[in-house]
């Protein structure tokens, strides 16, 4: 994943965590995040910084998630 770095207008980021997609765009002095090309209703953020952050956690966990799954079944 790219670290996250403004581009001109500093209005979007869009990147890969773990293969997953995610993007975080500034709408209205608040940040939404996409996740897997979702937009995620329910939570908005104060920077980007915030919400990619809150992406990747929520990416790694599910990732954990995944893999503790898959440990049981074998």
């Amino acid at each position: 994943m790219q670290p996250f770095t403004p581009s001109g207008a500093g209005d979007y980021w869009a990147g890969n965590h773990r293969g997953v997609p995610i993007a975080a765009f500034r709408r209205e002095n608040r940040w939404h995040v996409y996740l897997d090309h979702v937009l995620q209703h329910n939570v908005l953020f104060g920077t980007a910084e915030e919400a990619i952050s809150w992406l990747t956690r929520r990416v790694d966990r599910s990732a954990a998630s995944r893999h503790s799954l898959t440990s049981r079944a074998a």
